[in-house]
C-alpha cells in the first residue's frame, strides 16, 4: 500500500490477536447479558464466541472504571460489514437533522460524526467516502478503513494535505485517545481551542482492537477526554480516537435512537451489515508500507 508522499502520517494499525477480560460493573459482577447482544472478547480460543454468530454489528451497554457508555461492536473480519461517512444531504457546509441523516442513509448502527465550525459548517477533518476525498480539513486524527476493511487510526500533520488513497473510508478532524494500547489525549497538542472540548461533556469516540474490531461509543454521562481514554483502554482498544461529542453525541442501533443529538450535524459515521461485494475476510490488520504499526 503507499501512503502520503505529501505529508507524514503515523499509522496505528491493529497487531496480534490476544484475548481480553470480559467486561464488568462497578460492582465487579459481570455486565448483565440481558441488556446486551454482544459480549467482548469476541473470540475464545481463535473462534468467534457464541454470541457473534450470525451478526456483523451488535450492541451492548459496558461499564468502565463507574462510567456507563454504549457500545457498538463492528466485526471488520466480517465480509458483509461496511463502514462509511454520510454528509448533509446538500453536501459539505450545510447540515442536517439526526433523524433525516439516520433515515436517508438507512444503516444498522450510526454514531455522530467529526468536530466542525458552527458558523461555516465545515468539518474540521478530511473526509474519504467510496475511496474518494469529499472534504479537507486538514486538521486531527481519524478514523481509516480500506476496501477490504482493514482498520487503522491515522494522526496527520496540521494543516498538510495527505493522500489517502489507500483508504476506502476516512474519517478524521478528532483528536488522539490512545496509541498502541498506551493513554497519549492531548487535543491542544493536536491544536484544538474550543474550550468545550477540554472539559466535561456527553462524548463519542471510536476505537479500533486488536483483533481488527471497531468500537464506536457513546457515554452516558459527562466526562473529560482523559476519563474518555481511560474507558476505552478499558474496553481493549488498542488506538481510538475522540470525536464530537456534547449536543453532537448521537447513536442509533437496529430502529433504536440510543442518543440522539440536540443539533444538526453535518456528517456521521454509519455502518451496514450487507455488504455483497466478494472478498474474503481479512486475517489480519498490518501497517501499510512505510507506516509504523503501533506498539504497546
Amino acid at each position: 500500500m503507499r501512503l502520503l508522499p505529501i505529508a507524514a502520517v503515523a499509522l496505528l494499525c491493529c497487531g496480534a490477536a490476544v484475548a481480553s477480560a470480559p467486561p464488568v460493573s462497578p460492582s465487579g459482577q459481570p455486565v448483565d447479558s440481558k441488556i446486551t447482544s454482544l459480549s467482548t472478547p469476541p473470540q475464545v480460543d481463535g473462534k468467534l464466541a457464541a454470541s457473534f454468530t450470525g451478526k456483523a454489528v451488535a450492541h451492548r451497554v459496558e461499564y468502565v472504571s463507574g462510567i456507563a457508555v454504549d457500545c457498538v461492536y463492528v466485526n471488520l473480519n466480517d465480509p458483509r460489514a461496511r463502514v462509511d461517512v454520510e454528509m448533509a444531504a446538500n453536501g459539505v457546509g450545510a447540515s442536517e437533522s439526526w433523524s433525516s441523516l439516520v433515515r436517508r442513509a438507512n444503516p444498522v448502527a450510526a454514531i455522530n460524526g467529526t468536530f466542525f465550525d458552527k458558523k461555516t459548517l465545515h468539518p474540521t477533518g478530511d473526509i474519504v467516502r467510496k475511496g474518494k476525498s469529499v472534504h479537507y480539513g486538514g486538521h486531527g486524527s481519524g478514523l481509516c478503513i480500506t476496501s477490504d476493511n482493514k482498520a487503522c487510526v491515522a494522526s496527520a500533520e496540521w494543516g498538510k494535505h495527505v493522500d489517502w488513497t489507500s483508504f476506502e473510508t476516512v474519517l478524521s478532524g478528532g483528536f488522539m485517545l490512545l496509541q498502541g494500547g498506551k493513554i497519549v489525549v492531548d487535543p491542544k497538542k493536536e491544536r484544538f481551542r474550543d474550550s468545550h472540548v477540554f472539559g466535561r461533556a456527553r462524548r463519542s469516540a471510536i476505537g479500533v482492537t486488536n483483533l481488527n474490531r471497531l468500537v464506536l461509543i457513546t457515554t452516558r454521562k459527562a466526562v473529560t477526554p482523559h476519563e474518555l481514554a481511560v474507558v476505552m483502554k478499558g474496553l481493549q482498544c488498542l488506538d481510538a480516537i475522540g470525536i464530537d461529542g456534547g449536543s453532537s453525541a448521537g447513536m442509533y442501533y437496529r430502529g433504536q435512537n440510543i442518543c440522539k443529538p440536540g443539533r444538526a450535524l453535518t456528517n456521521i459515521l454509519v455502518v451496514y451489515e450487507d455488504r455483497v461485494i466478494g472478498r474474503p475476510a481479512p486475517t489480519q490488520a498490518t501497517a501499510p508500507t512505510g507506516a509504523s504499526p503501533a506498539t504497546p
